[in-house]
């Protein structure tokens, strides 16, 4: 998704006008800065550390809050107003998000870590292609790919459904909670093993978020007066689900005494933390909105780092990898792990930020950044895409 896509019609009879949503962009970059965190703790830590667990299990709610966040641009763009071509729609989506999905699983697939070659064949290859298993982050465009597939199909249902919403709301929801139920706590026999080893990797395992960002993008009036004007309650609601996901965790901490299995990101109570999460860093973005103010620096840098935060997303492995591969993996590290954790959590975002915003503006941005190349602007003017 691009920033350029996340604006508001509003309902008129006259052609819609749109103005652009500041406050998505401080979700992503929230949700970029915590998808970092979750994937640099668990490389500098214990398995069996449950103060690290106790961590990562809160910050699992990335993938969730991702895919809540796509589905709700799609549906403010093209639930209030905006005309569904739907060749047009899947051509230029699977465009770009194809094109650096397919290169990235290249790339990791032929670099491992400490860069050195892998040893795999091309039959590798294709599996990681359809396996999304070319590192350990691209089976989130393998979904996202998914989603672009069904929104069509899922415009239509929520359109159809207006009046019912709340049903189709609480319906998914249950449908959520079950499906992570039985990923979590039942063990499937054979191929149904085999499936259940890689759903994460599958839509259905995700649909609550996508209708729940697509419903709240369809009454965006109603849902966002609601966050604006109940700031307390939506704090509650962080602190409510955030104290039931982590005693969760140590419930199933004290019961099966394995931080792997309580930190697991697949599980009923990561549900409603995934939602609340999501919604109070949307608060805080609308905060920030109120107070922005065009040419600031801080307006500036937020939006530079919008522009080249999936960019981020796609090469931090690389760093991260390198990073740990050099000094910081556990247990080999000449620091504490809490210690080698921040480093590898702040220096992967760091250099992560400097190659995505060096290669954004080069011929190399649609296949590295996911975004069309980034152009100087004439003097005076905000800076483009070029398109």
């Amino acid at each position: 998704m691009t920033a350029a896509e996340v604006q508001v019609a509003p309902e008129t009879a006259a052609k819609p006008r749109r103005r652009y949503l500041h406050q998505i962009d401080v979700v992503r970059l929230l949700t970029f800065v915590c998808v970092i965190g979750v994937h640099s703790i668990p490389m500098t830590t214990s398995p069996d550390s449950a103060a690290a667990g106790g961590l990562v299990v809160l910050l699992h709610f990335t993938r969730n809050a991702f895919f809540l966040l796509s589905a709700f641009v799609l549906f403010h763009v093209y639930a209030r107003g905006k005309e569904l071509r739907v060749g047009g729609f899947w051509r230029h989506r699977f465009f770009f998000i194809g094109v650096p999905y397919l290169v990235w699983t290249v790339v990791y697939w032929w670099i491992a870590v400490g860069a050195l070659p892998r040893t795999g064949s091309l039959g590798d290859l294709a599996f990681d292609v359809v396996a999304g298993t070319g590192e350990y982050h691209l089976y989130f465009l393998l979904v996202s790919m998914q989603l672009y597939l069904l929104f069509p199909a899922l415009l239509w249902l929520v359109r159809r459904t207006a009046g019912h919403h709340l049903a189709v709301f609480l319906t998914s929801l249950a449908v959520e909670l079950v499906l992570m139920a039985l990923h979590h706590w039942v063990v499937w026999p054979g191929g149904l093993g085999q499936l259940q080893a890689h759903d994460y990797v599958l839509s259905p395992m995700y649909q609550f978020y996508f209708l729940a960002g697509g419903l709240a993008a369809f009454h965006f009036d109603r849902f966002h007066a609601w966050v604006v004007a109940h700031p307390g309650g939506v704090a509650a609601l962080v602190v409510g689900s955030a104290a039931l996901h982590e005693g969760s965790y140590l419930a199933q901490l004290a019961t099966t005494g394995s931080a792997a299995i309580a930190d697991d990101p697949l599980q009923p109570s990561i549900v409603p933390w995934s939602l609340a999460v999501t919604v109070g860093f949307y608060a805080l973005g609308c905060a920030y909105a109120r107070s922005r103010r065009d040419g600031s620096r801080r307006a500036w840098f937020v939006d530079q780092a919008s522009l080249a935060s999936f960019g981020v997303y796609l090469v931090h492995p690389l760093f991260l990898n390198v990073l740990l591969g050099r000094w910081l993996t556990f247990g080999a590290a000449p620091l504490p792990p809490a210690a080698a954790s921040a480093l590898a959590w702040i220096g992967t975002l760091v250099l992560s930020y400097a190659f995505a915003a060096v290669v954004i503006r080069t011929p190399l941005a649609l296949p590295l950044t996911g975004r069309r190349r980034l152009r100087p602007a004439p003097a005076g003017a905000p800076a483009e895409t070029a398109g």
